[in-house]
C-alpha cells in the first residue's frame, strides 16, 4: 500500500523511434488491458443478470403462490359463510316475512355480499334481498355470474330440514373487491391478474391494479418453473409467472398471472451494463495517454495481467496478481486484484444467497429439491430408507399480528437454529415456505424419524423465549414406505401435517403406511 501511494514514475526508455513497433506494442498493451476489464465486466454482467432473474423467477412465483393460496381461502371463506347463513332456524322456517328480516339483518353485517336470497327446490325465490330472478341451479357450490365485464361470485348452499331432507337453497353474490383489497401490496411493483380460461375468450375475473391488461393465457403453457416473456398492449415487454388454481366446490378453472415490466425488473443489470462500458472507456483513454511511455515497463506487467484475466474468465477469482513496478502498471495490478477479490466476495455471496434462505440460514427450497434428490438417488444405491418431517409453527399467522413480523422473524430464525443444532451433520433441514420446514432424515427408518420429530417438537417448545408459548405440527414420512418418488414422500409428509393440525395441532403423526392402505383398500 505504501508502494502505490509514492508519485508513479514515467519511464522513457530508449530504442523505441521507429513507429512499426511502437504501434505494434501499443496495440499488445491496449488489447491486454482491455481484455481483462471486458472479460471480468461481462462476466460480471452475465453473473449478475442471471442471478437476478432466479430471484425474479423465484419472487414471482412466491408471488402467485401466495396470491392463489389467498384466493383459494377466500373462495372457500365465502362459501362456509353461506353454509352458515343457510343453517339459520329462520332459513328453515320457511316463513318468507321471517327470512326476508334475516337477510337483510345478514346484508346488514356482510355489505360485501349483494345478493342474498333463499330459493325452494324449483329455484324460485322465497325471499330475497338484492335484485334477483329465478335461479338456474347447478351441481357446483361456487361460480362466477357474469354481468358485462363486472363478475360477481355465486354461491349456493342447501337449506335442510330437521331430517336432513333439502328443503331449498341459499344462494348470495359477492364482488371480488374485498378480495383485491386482500391482495393489495402497497410496496409491490407486481401486477397480478386473476383469469377465468375459456376456449373462446379468456375472461378477466379481477386485476390489481385494475387497469392491468389481460394476458393470452392460451398463448404460453402455465408452468409453475417457467418465468415467461410478452408484451402488454401498450408495448412494454413483461416477465411473467402463472398457477392454475383449482378451488373445491368451483366449477370453472382459474389461473393467477403475476408479471412485473422488465424494464424496471433488470436496471440494476442494465446500470451494471452501462457502467461496465464506462470504465472500459475510461481505461482505454488511460491507456492511449500512457502507452507510449511505458513500453517496456508494460510488458512483463502486460502478460501477468493477461494471465490472470485468463483465470478469472475461466472463473477463478482467487488469483492475486504481484505487484512489480510503482508506476501506473502496478496501480492498475493493484485494481485488477481488488476487482477480482470484489469479484470473489460477490460471488460467494450470490451463490450462498443462491441456496441458503437468509432468514433461517436453512437452506432453500431450491437448493430443496437437489438435496432430496440425492438423498433419493443415495437410498436407492444403498438399499437404506430415509424419512422426512415437515414442521409448521402452530397458529403463526395469529402470531405475526399480536407481535408484529419482526418477532415473527425472529421466530422463524430461532427454529432454524434449532434445527441446526439438533439434527446430525448428515442430516438436511430446509426452509420449505412461509412457516413452513422440512428435515430430511438420511438412513433412518419411520419409528426413528417420529421419535426425532417428537424431540424437536418438545425441545422447541423448551428453548423458545419468545412473547409467546409456541408449539409445532409435524408429519412423518419415509421411503419407500411411502412412496417411491420425491413426491410422493413429500405429499405423504405434507398429508400428516395436515393431520397433525386437524387433530390439534402441537403433535407428531405419521404417514399411513402406503402398503397398508393398499391392501385395506381391497
Amino acid at each position: 500500500m505504501n508502494q502505490a501511494a509514492q508519485p508513479d514514475r514515467v519511464l522513457k526508455p530508449d530504442g523505441l523511434s521507429r513507429t512499426g513497433i511502437r504501434t505494434k506494442v501499443f496495440s499488445l498493451v491496449l488489447l491486454a488491458v482491455l481484455l481483462p476489464t471486458t472479460l471480468v465486466g461481462i462476466s460480471a454482467y452475465w453473473t449478475a443478470r442471471n442471478v437476478l432473474t432466479e430471484k425474479l423467477s423465484d419472487r414471482l412465483s412466491n408471488r402467485a403462490s401466495l396470491a392463489a393460496a389467498s384466493i383459494s381461502e377466500w373462495f372457500q371463506e365465502r362459501g362456509h359463510d353461506a353454509s352458515v347463513f343457510a343453517s339459520s332456524n329462520l332459513v328453515s322456517s320457511g316463513e318468507p316475512t321471517l327470512i326476508e328480516a334475516y337477510l337483510i339483518e345478514v346484508r346488514g353485517r356482510f355489505p360485501m355480499y349483494s345478493t342474498l336470497a333463499v330459493v325452494d327446490t324449483q329455484g324460485s325465490p322465497v325471499a330475497s334481498v338484492g335484485d334477483i330472478e329465478k335461479v338456474d341451479l347447478v351441481d357446483a357450490n361456487l361460480s362466477l355470474d357474469w354481468h358485462g365485464d363486472a363478475p360477481a361470485l355465486r354461491i349456493h348452499s342447501p337449506i335442510r330440514a330437521g331430517g336432513g331432507a333439502v328443503i331449498g337453497t341459499f344462494v348470495m353474490s359477492c364482488d371480488f373487491e374485498s378480495l383485491r383489497a386482500e391482495l393489495f401490496d402497497e410496496g409491490s411493483s407486481e401486477r397480478l391478474i386473476l383469469v377465468s380460461p375459456h376456449e373462446n375468450e379468456d375472461r378477466v375475473v379481477m386485476a390489481q391494479p385494475p387497469n392491468a391488461s389481460p394476458p393470452q393465457i392460451g398463448s404460453y403453457a402455465v408452468d409453475e418453473n417457467t418465468l415467461s416473456e410478452r408484451r402488454d398492449p401498450n408495448g412494454a415487454r413483461t416477465l411473467a409467472t402463472a398457477r392454475s388454481l383449482h378451488v373445491p366446490g368451483f366449477g370453472e378453472r382459474l389461473i393467477v398471472h403475476v408479471e412485473t415490466e422488465r424494464r424496471a425488473a433488470f436496471a440494476a443489470v442494465d446500470e451494471l451494463r452501462n457502467r461496465i462500458v464506462a470504465i472500459s472507456a475510461i481505461v482505454a483513454i488511460l491507456v492511449i495517454s500512457l502507452a507510449f511511455a511505458l513500453v517496456v515497463s508494460l510488458t512483463r506487467p502486460l502478460e501477468s495481467l493477461t494471465a490472470g484475466a485468463k483465470a478469472v474468465s475461466n472463473g477463478d477469482y482467487s488469483l492475486e496478481l504481484p505487484v512489480r513496478t510503482r508506476d501506473e502498471i502496478g496501480y492498475l495490478t493493484e485494481v485488477f486484484n481488488r476487482m477480482t477479490a470484489a469479484l470473489k466476495q460477490s460471488h460467494d455471496r450470490l451463490e450462498h444467497l443462491s441456496t441458503v434462505d437468509e432468514l433461517t440460514q436453512l437452506i432453500n427450497r431450491r437448493q430443496l429439491r437437489t438435496a432430496l434428490a440425492s438423498t433419493l438417488q443415495q437410498a436407492k444405491r444403498t438399499e437404506a430408507p430415509f424419512s422426512l418431517i415437515m414442521i409448521d409453527i402452530d397458529h403463526f399467522k395469529a402470531f405475526n399480528d399480536k407481535f408484529g413480523h419482526i418477532k415473527g422473524d425472529d421466530l422463524l430464525a430461532n427454529l432454524g437454529a434449532f434445527l441446526l443444532e439438533s439434527l446430525r451433520a448428515t442430516d438436511i433441514a430446509a426452509r420449505y415456505g412461509g412457516e413452513e420446514f422440512l428435515v430430511i432424515l438420511p438412513n433412518t427408518e419411520i419409528e426413528d424419524a417420529k421419535e426425532k420429530a417428537q424431540s424437536i417438537r418438545t425441545g422447541f417448545s423448551e428453548v423458545c423465549n419468545g412473547p409467546a408459548k409456541v408449539t409445532l405440527s409435524l408429519g412423518v414420512a419415509a421411503w419407500p414406505r411411502d412412496g417411491a418418488v420425491e413426491k410422493e414422500v413429500l405429499d405423504a409428509a405434507d398429508r400428516a401435517l395436515y393431520s397433525a393440525k386437524k387433530r390439534g395441532r402441537n403433535r407428531v403423526v405419521a404417514a399411513r403406511n402406503r402398503v397398508r392402505q393398499r391392501t385395506s383398500a381391497r
